[in-house]
């Protein structure tokens, strides 16, 4: 359960580094390749911690740094699925945000 827990708050902390990362790289990629920096980040953090998820649940791996690139494969995928939770909640404030402010100054016609 630790292992689970520590993946998790990993994969918040690669989300916040793809962030960091993506205006550096965004006049270079298009805006689909927002999980290749997540992903690299998450291989990247993955290496830095000397972090093997699978060796820590007891599945057996050929050798240690197949565990680790796959771990940091999986890291960047809780990345990019946090990356996009967050989008929909930022949305739903947008939207619920806005019509709220429409609402209020009485301008229907705008609501429709």
């Amino acid at each position: 359960m630790h292992v689970f827990g520590i993946l998790v708050l990993f994969g918040l902390g690669v989300t916040a580094a793809a962030v960091f990362l993506y205006p550096f790289f965004a006049r270079f990629l298009v805006r689909e390749l927002w999980a290749l920096i997540a992903v690299g980040a998450g291989i990247g953090l993955a290496w830095a911690a000397n972090f093997d998820m699978w060796s820590l649940w007891g599945v057996p791996v050929r050798a240690h740094w197949i565990g680790v690139t796959f771990t940091g494969l999986a890291l960047g995928g809780i990345g990019y699925f946090f990356h996009e939770v967050l989008g929909l909640f930022a949305g739903l404030h947008r939207k619920f945000d806005d019509e709220a402010t429409v609402i209020e100054r009485g301008d229907m016609r705008r609501a429709a």
